[in-house]
């Protein structure tokens, strides 16, 4: 029978290097990234998986520097809109180095702070927005112009197989997708064997919900989307 690891029995330092990889999982997933790659916090022993000693390190590079974890987590693993273009993201293997100091003094006064509700607005805003300028972005590429999101969604390029739409999926915030009107138009007529490798369904319902509750975001989120804009 499995059996839950017993978390208990790590050290304050050890704990605190499980909740850096939580805090990396949660801000991965909410970025819309799907290669996520991180620490297991249920059933296993993570110091026995192999991203532990990385995870170990870059609490101790936090702590010997002076820098809060989370913070510098926020600041490693934002993706600007080139980067959302080209795909990128980092990797676990990436967060204890120089880069990664050096992208925290980078970004660590452009990103909002992190510990309100109104902040989490606003960092969640912030990722629609860049997400939508992903989008015209593929747009202008594809056609020199601004096309419908529902035929954007739809579009094929020659040979391509289904569309484009699956290559695009993990390079757009979850909390765009959830509250995407053409994205769940696509979503309604997308194979179900498509939806099932490609659409993290639960967790965008989850996120639709968890949004669109929120009466003041939804008002200040129809201005990045308009009518692209999920209705309850």
């Amino acid at each position: 029978m499995n059996r839950n690891f017993d978390f208990s029995q790590l050290n304050e330092f050890e704990a605190r290097v499980v909740e850096a990889g939580r805090i990396y999982a949660k801000l991965k997933l909410a970025t819309g990234c799907r290669n996520i790659n991180g620490l297991p916090v249920r059933r296993s022993d993570p110091r026995a998986h192999r991203n532990w000693r990385v995870f170990a390190a870059t609490v101790a590079l936090c702590d010997e520097a002076a820098i809060d974890v989370r913070e510098f987590l926020r600041c490693v693993l934002w993706r600007t809109v080139d980067e959302l273009q080209r795909g990128w993201e980092a990797s676990p293997s990436m967060l204890p180095t120089k880069w990664a100091v050096d992208r925290w003094k980078k970004f660590r006064h452009q990103l909002p702070p992190d510990n309100t509700l109104e902040q989490f607005q606003i960092d969640t805003l912030a990722v629609i927005r860049t997400s939508r300028a992903f989008l015209r972005g593929r747009a202008l590429h594809l056609f020199g112009e601004e096309v419908s999101l529902d035929y954007l969604w739809g579009y094929r390029e020659s040979g391509s197989g289904f569309n484009l739409a699956i290559r695009w999926m993990a390079s757009l915030a979850r909390p765009y997708l959830a509250l995407s009107k053409a994205f769940w138009k696509w979503f309604e007529t997308a194979p179900a064997t498509v939806v099932e490798e490609h659409v993290p369904v639960q967790d965008l319902k989850t996120w639709r919900w968890k949004l669109s509750t929120d009466t003041v975001f939804i008002e200040k989120a129809r201005e990045i989307m308009g009518e692209d804009l999920w209705e309850r």
